[in-house]
């Protein structure tokens, strides 16, 4: 068995100089956001639970990211 080759992956955001805050619209909009993804039907259950706990909607309602 050939032996694992490990990877060290720096964190972008740790030192990332501009301010993250979210959208205020957030909460009201999720739900209708996940349920339109879910329209598709593009994903079995198991891959659309893995899907839906990786939260990636979140990641595009962050705003602001070039503020200082």
């Amino acid at each position: 068995m050939p032996a694992l080759t490990q990877f060290r992956l720096p964190d972008p955001l740790a030192q990332w100089p501009w301010a993250r805050k979210l959208n205020p619209h957030y909460a009201e909009i999720r739900p209708e956001s996940e349920a339109w993804l879910r329209s598709f039907e593009t994903l079995d259950d198991k891959s659309q639970r893995s899907f839906d706990r990786c939260n990636f909607g979140k990641y595009l309602f962050l705003i602001r990211l070039f503020d200082r």
